[in-house]
């Protein structure tokens, strides 16, 4: 008994130091804190229709007709890679790297394709939100629910968390409504288990990124339209932008897309202040003056803006949008004003209307926001928090303006300054001597850890560095030294973290040019810096962390 009394005592002492530590630590939560979800392809026409029938309990729980602005009008054409980084900057469509999935530069001769934009996109992405681009797809999809009730745990350290819920989208476009929903139901109901983890002081942004359009659909093959009249005169197509070989024939050519194919629309930039299209016998302008737009037609105005009041006046964007937020085609004028000014669209933009869709892709088959219509551009914005109240009266917003309206909004959030220290003890009553040891973890720097450990086998000492991470998981990777078995040797070390609420795993592996060992522990967080370990098969301990 009195040769273990010293090893006791060494154990309360490190045990009081920790726990003195711990009470000491404190949150900094001066800096306001944001959960912004991302929540593709539902329009605010199905986003009402679900909420007045009570198929979303958990956001009625939580935003009880408060903080939800119905009318966020997304940008023309409705697709993630237009707005998510419009919406860091505020611009419009008139300007910006991304127009389509894709682009021609003439002066380069040069063509962009989906899969450089698809990575310059995530890209811009924050680092543990990329993996949620997997999320959207089937079976990868069962994982975004536990993903997204992780960003309780983040959201002190980083401020800003983000996250993106694609299966709405993915399954929308193969299935139609009846594969949208279920997706939606498991939102609301992960959504639910997140607001109850989070403190009421912070701030919830909810938005759809663009709608979509189901019902009975006309698929269209655009390339084969297009081939039809234009055989010869095309450089390239990255839907909805139509490069010609001679620009000076861009007029003729929106006319016979219209007129001798199933193409509803076609516009055209004629100067920097008009631009001009075709729908089936009429012929459209859009003309700016300042700050307004005018909207003017020949024929007949697919878009019966005077029904709603409209007489041809000039109207600035935010008047269009007040004027036109319920109708049919939301602020159509300036939407396609912008979009077809920027220098990287097409000479000719194509747009279906609804019935027709187009046959692109082999998985869009049953829905798709292609068009103009509030299907595929009206979308629901949902809000709570005290940074974001002063815009819970508005009926109608900009979404590529919405992060601008909120000042107390850092997008980029912030990274911690190192990661937590750790300190594991454990031991096995049945088998103290073999099964007993300590594993420690010192973080100089975020995204790095110096880790030591004393077991049965030896001692090491390793530095491993953070390589990928997302909402779940963690993979480290490092070099260090070892003494094991009597032998003194570098040694490369990998563990891989899982977690999920207030279980975690770990796995670790080290190699040496003589040796290999791995090591599997489970932990229960009971407490915020006391975690309950089972190193895998016999030790049992507590891990500290601060």
């Amino acid at each position: 008994m009195a040769s273990c009394l010293p090893e006791k005592k060494l154990i309360a002492g490190i045990f009081f130091v920790i726990l003195t530590l711990m009470v000491s630590l404190k949150a900094e939560k001066d800096t306001p804190r944001f959960v912004i979800l991302h929540l593709d392809g539902i329009s605010s026409e199905l986003f009402r229709q679900e909420y007045k029938s009570g198929n979303l309990p958990e956001l009625e729980r939580v935003f009880q007709d408060e903080g939800i602005i119905h009318h966020g009008l997304t940008l023309f054409p409705g697709e993630t890679e237009m707005i998510v980084p419009r919406l860091r900057t505020g611009e419009t469509s008139q300007t910006g790297q991304f127009v389509a999935w894709g682009h021609y530069d003439r002066e380069t001769s040069e063509k962009t394709t989906k899969p450089q934009i698809f990575f310059h996109l995530v890209d811009k992405f924050p680092r543990r939100a990329r993996t949620n681009f997997f999320y959207g797809l089937p079976v990868y999809h069962l994982a975004a629910g536990p993903a997204l009730v992780n960003l309780a745990d983040l959201v002190d350290d980083y401020h800003t968390v983000q996250f993106y819920w694609f299966s709405t989208d993915t399954f929308g476009h193969f299935l139609g409504e009846e594969g949208t929903l279920p997706q939606l139901y498991r939102f609301d109901h992960y959504f639910g288990k997140l607001e109850r983890r989070l403190d009421e002081d912070v701030n919830i942004i909810i938005y759809a990124d663009h709608g979509m359009t189901f019902s009975h659909l006309n698929r269209v093959d655009l390339q084969k339209e297009i081939q039809k009249v234009l055989e010869e005169e095309t450089i390239a197509f990255f839907k909805p932008n139509l490069y010609l070989k001679n620009p000076e024939t861009k007029p003729q050519a929106a006319q016979k897309l219209v007129s001798q194919t199933e193409i509803d629309f076609a516009f055209y930039r004629k100067d920097h202040k008009t631009v001009k299209g075709y729908y089936r016998e009429s012929e459209l302008t859009f003309t700016k003056k300042n700050e307004g737009i005018r909207y003017s037609y020949k024929g007949k105005d697919p878009f019966s803006y005077g029904e709603i009041g409209y007489d041809g006046e000039y109207l600035s964007p935010d008047e269009w949008l007040a004027l036109t937020h319920e109708a049919q085609y939301p602020a159509t004028p300036p939407l396609l004003y912008w979009y077809v000014q920027n220098p990287r669209t097409g000479d000719v933009v194509i747009i279906l209307d609804h019935p027709n869709m187009p046959a692109d892709l082999f998985y869009i088959t049953r829905a798709h926001h292609a068009g103009l219509r509030d299907t595929d551009l009206s979308v629901p914005i949902l809000l709570r928090g005290k940074e974001v109240e002063h815009l819970y009266d508005r009926d109608f917003l900009w979404l590529h303006r919405l992060y601008n309206k909120i000042p107390a909004l850092d997008i980029e959030g912030s990274e911690p300054s190192r990661e937590e220290h750790q300190l594991a003890i454990w031991g096995s009553h049945s088998d103290r001597q073999s099964y007993r040891g300590m594993q420690a973890y010192y973080s100089p720097a975020y995204r790095w850890r110096i880790g030591g450990r004393v077991d049965r086998r030896g001692g090491r000492l390793w530095g491993e560095r953070d390589i990928f991470s997302s909402y779940l998981t963690r993979f480290w990777a490092g070099i260090g030294a070892q003494y094991v078995h009597s032998d003194l040797e570098p040694v490369m070390s990998l563990s891989y973290e899982m977690r999920y609420q207030q279980l975690s795993s770990r796995f670790q592996y080290f190699r040496s040019y003589r040796h290999q060992d791995s090591y599997l522990s489970l932990s229960w967080d009971f407490h915020p810096h006391i975690d309950l370990t089972w190193i895998v098969p016999k030790g049992i301990g507590l891990t500290f962390s601060w």
